[in-house]
């Protein structure tokens, strides 16, 4: 009786263990992950070519529409996690780098030229908001549904 007891209940867990399954993260994205790099990519241009320009040249008004569109991107990327459902951390992780980028804007704005060490702090500040988004993104790839 006890084996047969053991064995109705065994199967029935497996039976409910199979059907039953519950997903905390949002589908991966293909077209966002593709704009995370793009984005990036152009995102680390802007500072890039800061850096080989003299730094009275270096002035805010000659890069503001490189800002716009970057802060663009960075827009659409955040819209895109807020329509998405279950992204409540992707949706963190876009607001931390949009908000970064634009006090880093604002402070080139306010300064009108950044130094090398300035620029290269950015670089390197940015990308540190960049590179989790870009891999939690990546991680979905692997996740089975």
């Amino acid at each position: 009786m006890k084996t047969k007891i053991l064995i109705l209940t065994s199967s029935l867990l497996f039976l409910l263990n199979s059907c039953v399954s519950v997903k905390l993260v949002p589908d991966y994205s293909d077209a966002i992950e593709n704009k995370i790099i793009e984005t990036q990519k152009q995102n680390e241009k802007l500072y890039l070519e800061l850096l080989v320009l003299p730094q009275d040249q270096r002035t805010y008004e000659n890069t503001s529409k490189e800002y716009l569109e970057v802060e663009s991107n960075i827009n659409s990327i955040l819209f895109q996690y807020q329509s998405r459902e279950r992204n409540e951390d992707f949706v963190k992780m876009a607001k931390l780098l949009k908000d970064n980028f634009i006090q880093y804007k604002n402070e080139h704005k306010d300064k009108n030229t950044l130094s090398d060490s300035e620029i290269s702090l950015y670089i390197a500040y940015i990308n540190g908001f960049w590179q989790p988004l870009l891999t939690a993104e990546r991680a979905l790839k692997n996740i089975k549904n």
